[in-house]
């Protein structure tokens, strides 16, 4: 770690420098003499556009066209729309050509993104574009003069999001602008220089990404040692545990079946019967590891499945045709978008009691562990953790550990995240294979004893604050 520590911070320092570098020049060459330049009104230049307005209805978590509202902007879309949607909407209404500069209206001010012309779709008002002429100001030159812009607002004062009028009476350099063709000669030189110097900043930006990809794997590698047991192999030859990991899980399946029995028992002084003769043969048992391929075991670990220490279930997508179902919705439900991030604080959609109750939701407890089973691109197979109470889609399968395994949470989401290719490699189906509650239950997973499984916690977190630190200068 102390080699990354200093290969990121020359690495930021340099590029910091060649920032420096890219401002100086650009405020130089965007500051012209007086006779050479008129600051004109973008007024003057085009007309502010925007999508058409996408209603939350016609939105979903997965789907064929990027959506991309204020938050997600010039980032990762978590919204979608229908591909006959983006079709009839880009042909009936305004829509932002190749090379259009696309600017945020609300939330970070005046934020610039060049459209690449792939299919995708912006939220009306808080996104949109000068429709300009070209023949005055190129959209590249354009593109820079918005880096150094002061948003026009009557009166002084700040603002929190631009309207078009704030748009239209701002002004920018045209240079030579008596001569259009000297002007868009002069706007092409600074552009050139611009991009010469942005080319330097993104060599700069490609070296600590790579240094960002060493941390991931270093952090994989990491994952992989712990759920293998060589992390603690050092720490094995000193340390005896009191209980073993086959101890453990037959404790945890002793106690899974304990409160199996129990429940039945309620159910038949609840409907006033007596239990019927061998009721308990009827306990549904987990499935059991298919241990035929798997590797030896450290001593005192043991193979089991997550279906013998948790619970495994899923969620539904309510119907979206009925309002009362989302409209004042107040219980999050979470769709597999989410768990990009390994951890699951909020939800972009809500529901309704009516529908936790009409569609049967199960609502999870904090601290369940969620795997995609299913989404767009590198989504299935992710892991997170419920930081708040939630319902879920069908695409997720949500993990309540068994009372008696609740101290291997942070093991069995260690051991989850290490398993990230695994899980993609095990789905099935056709063109977009996908993976289902049967295999997430059939998992095998290496159980280590408790306080082995403690001090691999401890060990993780301990390296996991060091690589956060170093991808944060980086």
């Amino acid at each position: 770690m102390d080699a990354f520590a200093e290969l990121t911070a020359e690495l930021t320092a340099e590029l910091t420098a060649r920032k420096k570098q890219y401002h100086y020049y650009r405020d130089q060459l965007l500051r012209f003499k007086g006779d050479e330049v008129e600051w004109k009104a973008l007024g003057e230049i085009g007309d502010v556009k925007m999508c058409k307005r996408i209603l939350k209805s016609e939105t979903q978590s997965e789907g064929d066209v990027p959506f991309y509202k204020i938050g997600t902007f010039g980032k990762q879309a978590d919204a979608f729309i229908s591909e006959e949607i983006y079709e009839s909407y880009k042909s009936r209404y305004s829509f932002p050509k190749t090379g259009d500069v696309l600017i945020s209206a609300a939330g970070t001010i005046g934020r610039a993104v060049v459209y690449d012309g792939k299919p995708a779709y912006f939220q009306d008002s808080n996104i949109v574009w000068l429709d300009n002429d070209e023949s005055i100001v190129s959209n590249r030159y354009l593109w820079h003069c918005y880096k150094i812009v002061n948003w026009f607002v009557s009166g002084g004062g700040t603002i929190d999001r631009l309207y078009n009028d704030n748009i239209k009476k701002t002004k920018i350099p045209v240079p030579y602008p008596n001569n259009p063709e000297k002007s868009l000669t002069e706007q092409a030189r600074i552009v050139a220089k611009l991009e010469e110097l942005l080319s330097d900043l993104d060599a700069g930006v490609a070296e600590l990404k790579a240094a960002q990809k060493k941390l991931a794997q270093y952090r994989q590698s990491l994952l992989k040692a712990a759920v293998e047991g060589a992390l603690t192999a050092a720490w094995r030859t000193q340390h005896q545990p009191t209980e073993t990991g086959a101890q453990l899980l037959q404790r945890i399946l002793q106690e899974r079946r304990a409160r199996w029995e129990a429940r039945q028992l309620a159910k038949f002084a609840e409907q006033g019967k007596t239990p019927p003769k061998d009721w308990q043969k009827k306990y549904p048992e987990p499935v059991q590891p298919d241990t035929t391929d798997l590797p030896e075991l450290p001593q005192g670990w043991v193979w089991a499945t997550i279906d013998q220490i948790a619970q495994v279930g899923t969620g539904v997508t309510p119907l979206r045709s009925k309002s009362a179902y989302f409209n004042e919705g107040t219980i999050p439900w979470v769709t597999s978008g989410a768990l990009n991030s390994e951890a699951v604080a909020s939800a972009t959609e809500l529901v309704t009691e009516l529908a936790l109750k009409e569609c049967r939701l199960e609502l999870y407890p904090v601290g369940s562990l969620l795997v995609a089973m299913y989404g767009e691109g590198k989504t299935r197979g992710k892991c997170s953790e419920l930081r708040i109470p939630a319902t879920i889609n069908q695409a997720i399968a949500a993990i309540v550990l068994e009372p008696a395994a609740q101290s291997c949470k942070a093991y069995l989401k260690a051991f989850l995240l290490d398993s990230y290719e695994k899980m993609r490699a095990q789905a099935s189906g056709g063109v977009q294979p996908n993976l289902n509650l049967q295999i997430v239950k059939a998992i095998a997973l290496p159980l280590p004893p408790c306080s082995e499984q403690a001090e691999i916690t401890q060990l993780l977190d301990g390296q996991f604050d060091q690589i956060s630190q170093q991808q944060i200068a980086v």
